[in-house]
């Protein structure tokens, strides 16, 4: 497949894919004439093509002519694109210039959505993001050091779609390969709203009632902390706000290494039996929630174990990754838990607190935490500012004190669950074995007895029906 560029009298035959990118096409004709690529464009009949189409979505056929033109006028190099960039669990939507490279978006979206994209590892290795433009994998970290201008991205609308993959190489040689790469700043490239979404769902921020404070700053640089200091410094773990006990988390200065064991992937008799256990419990007689309970039946139970929650331990996490967290009663009102977070907030600005996933505002102030938010015993909501955050702080958004007695997120309890030694197989008592070996003997002489009596043809465990041929 190929495609046939006119300029003057000279013809230049391009070999094209269905992905093939238009800018590829643009640029291959012109380093053949001598050309510089960022003053000519790509016309077919009347109308100009955008560089960012892929070949197939051109509306072009196969050895179609195209006329390379002078361009009457060179996009600006602070034209914006909106990007929709889509993770595995998460996506988000952001207005970016052209000249910002794919690797200041990705640090961009790590910050505003609350997850790592560019700092993973897996025992020392370094996992890289890859990431899909139309047909364009970017599978390089060099790659990703290039703008959108370069991707033939100037204007419109496009989709960045990340997977992560797995490399050879030391995470600390990918450090210092990234740190070469251009300084940018995401507040100056970015000018629009993201979100954390489920996929297939709509990113806008949704229309809830925003919480403010009801003395807000006419100053928008004073902070709440230079009104009053409510806080104060405990000789126990962490901080105490208006009587609550508040525990901060920051991000480990070391990246955690996940253990690649092959023996993880092998069960034991220990994990064997609590695997059956479930299973009965899913789809035995026992199983609480099943078909035939009533729907009166079912409210019942789910009042029940609402009931048996009578505290809450609430943890924020923050944009920059960091966390807080505060124990609460299960009969407390949302409209507490804003007016906690606001308490430790550096800046006074209105802020949103959701769940994900799926996500879910908390909006409502007078809603209880467990009956009508249906929160357990742990719960983990996600901070973000409410309306255009293009002007508000993305780190440093924790008061002092607080993060003065703060630990890292690798000592919470959760983490030292997960690297905890597994529990052995249960063992057998030596007397009890020794009586089934007793009573085994007279079971089976029982059971042998009683078919030989009865006569039956069920004994042998062949139907009757079955005809085996002998060889």
């Amino acid at each position: 497949m190929s495609v046939v560029v006119l300029y003057g009298a000279r013809q230049i035959k391009v070999k094209v894919t269905p992905g093939t990118l238009l800018r590829e096409i643009k640029v291959r004709a012109c380093d053949a004439l001598s050309l510089d690529a960022d003053r000519y464009s790509l016309k077919s009949g009347k109308s100009i093509l955008s560089d960012s189409l892929p070949f197939r979505l051109s509306n072009l056929v196969q050895n179609a002519k195209i006329e390379l033109v002078v361009a009457k006028g060179k996009p600006a190099s602070g034209s914006m694109v909106q990007i929709k960039l889509a993770l595995p669990e998460t996506s988000g939507v952001g207005s970016f210039s052209s000249d910002t490279t794919i690797w200041s978006i990705l640090k961009y979206f790590e910050d505003k959505l609350g997850t790592q994209i560019t700092s993973n590892s897996v025992s020392g290795r370094y996992t890289q993001p890859q990431v899909q433009l139309f047909s364009t994998v970017i599978n390089t970290l060099e790659g990703l050091d290039k703008s959108l201008a370069d991707y033939g991205l100037s204007s419109g609308n496009t989709a960045l779609r990340v997977r992560f993959v797995q490399t050879s190489m030391p995470l600390e040689k990918a450090q210092s390969i990234i740190s070469g790469f251009k300084a940018q700043q995401s507040s100056q490239d970015s000018t629009g709203n993201t979100g954390a979404s489920t996929p297939g769902s709509s990113t806008a921020t949704p229309a809830t009632p925003s919480t403010t404070n009801s003395t807000s700053s006419d100053e928008p640089g004073k902070t709440a902390s230079d009104k009053s200091e409510s806080g104060s410094l405990s000789a126990t773990n962490g901080i105490k706000y208006g009587g609550r006990q508040v525990q901060a988390y920051v991000p480990s200065s070391k990246p955690r290494e996940i253990p690649d064991d092959a023996d993880d992937l092998e069960m034991n008799s220990g994990q064997f039996r609590v695997y059956r256990s479930q299973l009965a419990q899913m789809s035995g007689s026992n199983r609480r929630d099943g078909p035939l309970m009533t729907a009166s039946m079912r409210e019942a139970a789910s009042k029940q174990q609402k009931h048996s929650v009578e505290q809450c331990t609430v943890r924020v996490r923050m944009p920059d990754q960091t966390h807080v967290e505060a124990v609460f009663g299960g009969n407390e009102k949302v409209g507490e838990v804003y007016t906690f977070v606001r308490s430790v907030l550096r800046h006074d600005y209105p802020f949103l607190l959701f769940q994900f996933p799926p996500r879910r505002v908390l909006g409502d102030p007078e809603q209880e935490l467990v009956a009508e938010c249906d929160f357990g015993a742990r719960e983990l909501l996600y901070f973000e500012w409410d309306g255009d955050d293009s002007s508000r702080p993305k780190t440093g958004l924790l008061k002092d004190n607080v993060l003065q007695s703060a630990k890292e997120i690798t000592e919470t309890e959760s983490v030292k669950i997960d690297e905890a030694i597994p529990a052995q197989p249960e063992t057998v008592p030596q007397s009890s074995q020794s009586e089934n070996h007793q009573h085994q003997p007279q079971l089976s002489n029982n059971s042998s007895t009683s078919s030989m009596r009865n006569g039956s043809s069920k004994s042998s465990g062949v139907p009757k029906w079955l005809k085996l041929s002998k060889k």
